[in-house]
């Protein structure tokens, strides 16, 4: 029986919970002797059963109580925990937005923003600072893009007319374009790692290559025209300018040669310079006196008078120059 009921029963009735079904099997037997009325017959009849669902109904009650308890238990540990997350979400969020301001702080010193107020502690300044950021940094990209685009015209253009080569600060190679493959005649890979000495003719002396190092390593610009060997051991002429890129210090990191090709005028001076010394022999075995004359409207003058003209004449060949009119 249930306690609560037990304790009423004892109260109300004074009779103790255990004693009360012998008391109801003595009510029982007086009525029966003594002839009571149906209805109260009924009621005593009855008495048992109703206790009973009493009974029931306070153990009942107990159980819903006992799972609105561990309901509410459950519920409480719940949202305990869910206060929890929260707070740390909460907290991670907090983290977060600085760590946002802060970035955003850091990108203002590279941004030029229009407005100065922007940078406070609502979020509402802060994305539409994060807004302006971004805007600038597509800006940027496209900027960079565009940049990007025209270099690699101009890199594509400048490969299509000149020789050129990337050297480090020890001369090695660590570049080279299809025009300096196809007139050194070696491959990419052939040349790339390997010092620029690869193509040294032996042409020129120490001195100018002391000179050209000298100079790049100052940082300055060296112009010259260099004679190097193919890898067949022929011999070719290039125009060459090689500039130093230098650090933020101001010192060389690596070296860009630019060069084009002028074998063929080289060749050609050589062919001109063998015909000037031929001509130069023969007007120098013939009896006469040899010279080229120039006239205009208002000059006359010598621009070739062969060496003959001191036995001939009894003249140097720079007073006849300077003086056309000293035979005249």
């Amino acid at each position: 029986m249930h306690k609560l009921l037990a304790r009423q029963i004892k109260l109300a009735l004074g009779v103790d919970p255990t004693q009360l079904q012998s008391v109801q099997q003595e009510l029982a037997q007086v009525a029966s002797a003594r002839g009571l009325s149906p209805l109260a017959l009924s009621v005593l009849a009855g008495l048992n059963t109703f206790v009973q669902r009493v009974d029931e109904s306070y153990l009942q009650s107990d159980r819903d109580l006992d799972l609105k308890a561990r309901s509410l238990e459950l519920s409480s540990v719940e949202l305990t925990e869910s206060n929890a997350r929260l707070r740390l979400e909460l907290e991670s969020r907090t983290r977060a937005i600085d760590s946002l301001r802060n970035t955003a702080l850091g990108l203002m010193d590279f941004v030029d923003l229009d407005e100065t107020g922007i940078m406070n502690d609502n979020l509402e300044s802060l994305s539409a600072l994060m807004s302006e950021l971004v805007r600038q940094k597509e800006e940027s990209q496209r900027d960079l893009h565009a940049a990007l685009t025209d270099l690699a015209h101009q890199k594509f253009a400048l490969d299509q007319h000149a020789i050129v080569s990337i050297t480090d600060i020890s001369g090695v190679i660590n570049y080279a374009n299809d025009k300096f493959c196809q007139i050194s005649g070696y491959s990419r890979m052939e040349v790339l790692g390997k010092a620029h000495r690869l193509i040294s003719s032996g042409v020129h002396h120490r001195s100018f290559f002391a000179d050209m190092w000298s100079a790049i390593l100052a940082g300055k610009v060296w112009h010259a025209e260099i004679c190097n060997p193919n890898k067949s051991g022929e011999l070719y002429w290039v125009n060459a300018t090689l500039v130093p890129l230098r650090d933020e210090a101001g010192n060389p990191t690596f070296f860009i040669a630019i060069s084009t090709d002028i074998t063929e005028r080289k060749q050609m001076e050589s062919n001109i310079k063998a015909a000037e010394a031929r001509l130069r022999r023969i007007t120098n075995t013939v009896p006469g006196a040899v010279f080229q004359w120039q006239a205009g409207a208002d000059y006359d003058r010598f621009t070739f008078v062969s060496p003959r003209v001191q036995q001939v004449l009894g003249l140097s060949i720079q007073a006849l120059k300077n003086d056309a009119s000293l035979i005249m």
